[in-house]
């Protein structure tokens, strides 16, 4: 049995960028990720209190439960919980979309069929979890941040079903709080939300934790799509609905995986 857990970053009305993002594996892995993840969460680090989830951007810049932890102890306890993740062997993935670009440059095909970049984003996601369902030949079971799409996130799981031949066992919608999965994607989105906008303005060097969280785990894909990457989809997208049977089902060529860039310097 395969799961994934998704989250969603920059999805505030201002955002530049938008992500979905997460983490992917077999069973066992997550029960590896939960069994590390609780403890923590009863204990972060000595002397502070419990807390009820880790959240990224919340100890990132101190606020809610991380109020009063200083530099030092929010790197600690961000480098324990992504070790966590490490250690788990947790594939992290996530799909950013430049909202700009979209707004321009995606046909009207695309518009009228994702709605929007995070409807996109969210798409990609329950795709993504197909081609490992479909590589592994395993069944799959998925769960979601509820707080998003509320209104639209049933269509868009419902129309991917025909893509997964009955592997498809279960699609949930859950607070982050609950589930240990949600916050190690929320980890993920938050980072490729970072780094998805230092790519927009150039800054090529991705934090340092998240560097470290991509260097043990070695399958890691994280795509944007910019200009080029969205009108390459356009067409594929044209080409998909024309019945052209030389279309491949995947990722169309031109994506960048960010994810490789940041820890090798090289783009894909």
């Amino acid at each position: 049995m395969l799961q994934g857990y998704f989250d969603d970053s920059g999805t505030h009305c201002d955002s530049s960028v938008v992500v979905w993002g997460g983490v992917m594996g077999d069973t066992e892995w997550f029960t590896k990720l939960e069994r590390d993840w609780l403890p923590l969460l009863q204990q972060p680090i000595p002397g502070k209190p419990p807390i009820k989830q880790f959240h990224l951007s919340h100890i990132s810049n101190g606020w809610g439960e991380f109020e009063g932890y200083n530099q030092a102890e929010r790197d600690r306890v961000i480098k324990l919980f992504r070790d966590a993740v490490i250690r788990s062997g947790v594939i992290p993935v996530s799909f950013s979309v430049c909202v700009e670009d979209w707004n321009k440059f995606a046909s009207p095909i695309c518009k009228e069929l994702y709605k929007s970049p995070e409807q996109f984003a969210f798409m990609s996601c329950v795709m993504a979890a197909h081609r490992m369902s479909d590589i592994s030949k395993a069944p799959v079971s998925l769960q979601f941040d509820a707080a998003r799409l509320q209104d639209s996130r049933g269509d868009i799981v419902s129309g991917a079903m025909q893509y997964f031949e009955n592997t498809l066992v279960s699609v949930g919608f859950n607070n982050c709080a609950a589930l240990p999965g949600l916050q190690a994607a929320d980890m993920v989105a938050y980072e490729a939300y970072i780094y998805s906008l230092q790519s927009l303005i150039g800054d090529e060097e991705p934090r340092p934790h998240f560097k470290r969280m991509l260097e043990g785990a070695a399958d890691a894909h994280g795509f944007i799509l910019r200009r080029e990457e969205i009108e390459r989809f356009s067409e594929f997208t044209e080409a998909m609905l024309s019945g052209d049977e030389l279309v491949r089902r995947d990722i169309p060529a031109g994506f960048q995986n960010l994810f490789h860039h940041a820890i090798s310097g090289d783009g894909v």
